[in-house]
């Protein structure tokens, strides 16, 4: 019943919201490195070593750092409870290792040892969810000893050590271990580029079943040729925000993974491909093959989300991408041009093997379609018996002097290049094919919307960019009637010289797609 005589309500949260929070989607990497945040931050645990440690057989995860230790073990447990802003520190707002602890674990125990004193506790969010209250945690201080302090503490003299008794809602398990370690070693790039160290153990029945030392995943060129160094400020608003680090080429890396790590402090913040273009779009590259990093300076800090995988300002967003870009836009140029010569010399190869081709060509280029399926297959028996008894069919020229049968005729077409210019080479054209006795020699407009769309399609749209060169090589065709006979049946060829040109044109550009096709298909 409402009390009508209170002008105020309290809103303080009830333990009922600690519910709320255990059940946000989240994972088991993105807690753990809420609590790996607290170690290595400066500001907090200043630590150089991480180590967690997973307990197969007792379903724990045990977080220890060599930091200074914890001023004391419930400002672990309190919601909001920060050490505000701390030069090269990413935590400000007090709420990330209370989450994790929340939604990793059914009970907690937490040591920490500094200036030779030690603190310790157990929370158990079970019991605090059922009896409805927040839970309460000693700030007792004892002088550490053997039997009231972890011996690897004792050890170090420093730091604190963190249990975790997994929650049986959470599907961890030594199948999700390598994940967890991959998207850590990614996380905390930064962290181990400054010297920290963070390692993986894993026990069972009592014994280490794999101990690992996580390490940076990008690894860049030692070859300044490849590889781009950063240091630029960036001004954004009223402020100038400094940004440094390295960005290269790795052969063969795909675009899935070509992407730049952003950090702050000892974590990544961002993983993104928005600086291979302009933020206004009026360029972009692929960037397949480019990645490294970039460590924000001071200044940043306020700018993050409270998830830490983001920048929670737009302008001042596009200011950075647009800035990195502008940096490596000659390594994106050269990258992009190398790639397109690549991918245009294996078109050419796979064009040219399908312009040498010896299938018979299967199209009616004729209304009487009866007349034609017998010429087709009479033309086809007659091969095959020539070839049987060594000899030519009647329809095809004799040998050259000196040559031993149908296995030594020149191919069609000798040799076909395909090039990617730019548009100004182009003079505006889309695709140009050259004609030189037998050898053809196609230009591509790699600057045009369409080529650009075709190389960025995954798988990349090689029909596509097929057609754009045989509608060429088919117009270039019409008027050498000798390569059309090289190129085709005879039968084919004769009807070509009764049609159009324009007939001839989208006929023989059927043709030869239908011979590119086959050729893939096979």
């Amino acid at each position: 019943m409402t009390n009508p005589t209170r002008s105020q309500f309290d809103c303080t949260p009830k333990p009922a919201f600690l519910l709320g929070m255990r059940n946000q989607d989240w994972t088991a990497a993105g807690a753990l490195s809420e609590l790996v945040d607290n170690s290595f931050g400066p500001g907090r645990g200043n630590a150089n070593l991480v180590q967690i440690t997973y307990d197969i057989t007792h379903r724990t995860l045990v977080v220890r750092d060599d930091g200074q230790g914890m001023e004391a073990v419930g400002r672990l447990f309190q919601l909001g409870n920060t050490i505000g802003r701390v030069a090269g520190d990413i935590g400000i707002y007090g709420c990330g290792g209370t989450y994790a602890l929340l939604w990793l674990a059914d009970k907690v125990e937490v040591v920490t040892m500094r200036d030779e004193l030690v603190s310790s506790d157990t929370v158990d969010w079970q019991r605090c969810m059922k009896d409805n209250v927040f839970p309460v945690v000693s700030n007792r201080w004892l002088k550490a000893t053997a039997h009231n302090t972890p011996a690897n503490l004792l050890e170090t003299r420093h730091g604190t050590s963190i249990t975790l008794h997994l929650s049986r809602e959470k599907s961890f398990s030594p199948s999700t271990v390598p994940g967890v370690m991959r998207s850590l070693s990614q996380t905390y790039a930064p962290a181990i580029r400054l010297g920290k160290e963070l390692h993986w153990h894993s026990i069972k029945g009592g014994e280490l079943v794999e101990k690992r030392r996580l390490t940076e995943p990008i690894s860049l060129p030692e070859d300044p040729g490849r590889k781009i160094a950063f240091d630029a400020v960036v001004e954004t608003g009223d402020q100038a925000l400094n940004v440094h680090g390295e960005i290269g080429v790795v052969e063969d890396l795909p675009v899935e993974r070509s992407r730049i790590a952003i950090g702050f402090g000892p974590r990544v913040v961002a993983l993104t491909r928005e600086c291979f273009g302009l933020s206004n779009g009026s360029e972009k590259f692929l960037g397949a093959g480019v990645t490294g990093w970039l460590q924000l300076g001071e200044g940043w800090q306020p700018l993050l989300t409270t998830t830490k995988n983001a920048i929670n300002d737009r302008p001042a967003w596009d200011a950075l991408m647009d800035a990195v870009f502008r940096r490596i836009r000659p390594l994106l140029v050269q990258v992009q041009q190398a790639q397109q010569t690549i991918i245009f010399q294996d078109i050419a190869l796979q064009l040219e093997a399908a312009l040498n081709s010896d299938s018979r060509a299967h199209i009616h280029i004729d209304t009487a379609l009866e007349e034609e399926r017998s010429l087709e297959q009479r033309e086809e028996r007659e091969l095959s018996e020539a070839q049987g008894r060594g000899a030519r069919p009647e329809e095809e020229e004799p040998p050259e002097p000196g040559a031993n049968g149908p296995k030594d005729k020149p191919p069609a077409i000798t040799r076909l290049e395909i090039r990617p210019l730019s548009d100004a080479e182009m003079e505006g054209a889309l695709c140009r094919v050259d004609l030189i006795r037998e050898a053809v020699t196609a230009s591509v407009n790699r600057d045009h919307a369409v080529i650009k769309a075709a190389m960025e399609a995954r798988p990349i749209n090689r029909m596509a960019l097929n057609l754009l060169v045989t509608h060429e090589l088919a117009d270039a065709l019409r008027s050498e009637p000798a390569l059309l006979k090289k190129l085709f049946p005879l039968r084919i060829a004769r009807q070509l010289g009764d049609k159009s040109e324009t007939e001839v044109r989208r006929i023989v550009t059927r043709l030869l797609m239908d011979r590119v096709r086959d050729r893939n298909a096979a």
